[in-house]
């Protein structure tokens, strides 16, 4: 046997429903209604407009509660008792939505500027006869180790006696010179010589070199241009729960402590709160129009 509770602005009005009583629970997106006749009660003015209506069921194991709102309200005077019969048309609570209007707003996910996903080898010309072995990538993160190599790391040097060479590395940060080296001797050094840590700049690295391997003289002048940026994080993107709730919070301004006239469904808000929002653009569109 199923028990019915029936509560209509906060009174209960069980006692004076007649049972059954007419429901319509609908798929599709007209709403869910019932019909409520209360019978002989003493109130004689019709319920506002709006009014909240609170039925609940239980079958001996399981509570249901449905909410709906007064729509409309038919007033019967019992003539002679001082009692009256109401004919309440509900319909589902989703109405009140409608009353409330949303300002012109959008949602819009931006793409990520991530600059350094994008790095590659950095082009080069070589004005001399040493092949290249060595190379720089563009752009580089900020806070990173630029390194400075020996130009024996920089140039291919054939095989054989090496009995002079001359060199020099120079190092420029957005134009100022911040390294000079210079070096002669007779056997070209290889490795890493120094490193600076980097800040947004572009830094060139500039490399020459001169050696006479054997009777044979080689050369070879090179620069790279290295852009050294901020690593911007990716936004924090908008989820379904996101647009929601931020549609609930504009929908009208609230005093401060105040508490949302509409709240998101928990178990709902949990599990669009994975799923991407696409763009949404809302003018002046109802509250129910834009969920």
């Amino acid at each position: 046997m199923i028990r019915y509770g029936i509560v209509i602005g906060g009174i209960d009005y069980t006692y004076a429903v007649p049972l059954p009583f007419k429901e319509q629970f609908v798929l599709d997106e007209s709403l869910d209604n019932a019909v409520l006749n209360l019978k002989m009660i003493n109130k004689a003015e019709r319920f506002n407009m709006f009014s909240l209506v609170e039925i609940t069921k239980n079958d001996g194991t399981t509570t249901i509660t449905y909410n709906f709102i007064v729509a409309k309200d038919t007033l019967t005077e019992i003539i002679g008792t001082g009692l009256y019969d109401h004919e309440l048309i509900l319909i589902e609570e989703t109405k009140l939505l409608e009353k409330k209007i949303v300002d012109t707003n959008t949602v819009t996910n931006v793409l990520a500027h991530d600059y350094l996903a994008g790095a590659s080898n950095v082009f080069y010309t070589n004005s001399g006869n040493l092949e290249i072995i060595k190379n720089y990538i563009n752009p580089i993160a900020n806070g990173r180790s630029l390194i400075i190599y020996y130009p024996g790391s920089i140039f291919d040097i054939p095989d054989g006696l090496q009995i002079t060479y001359s060199a020099t590395t120079i190092v420029t940060k957005d134009g100022i010179e911040i390294y000079n080296q210079a070096d002669n001797g007779t056997f070209v050094p290889t490795g890493a010589r120094t490193s600076f840590t980097t800040t947004s700049a572009n830094y060139v690295i500039s490399y020459t070199l001169n050696v006479t391997v054997g009777f044979t003289a080689y050369s070879g002048a090179v620069s790279y241009s290295v852009y050294s940026i901020s690593q911007e994080e990716p936004p924090q993107y908008y989820t379904i729960t996101d647009v929601v709730n931020k549609l609930l919070a504009i929908m009208k301004t609230e005093r401060v402590g105040s508490t949302l006239r509409f709240t998101f469904n928990s178990e709902q808000a949990t599990k669009y709160s994975s799923v991407l929002a696409p763009e949404f653009a809302f003018t002046k569109s109802t509250l129910k129009e834009c969920l």
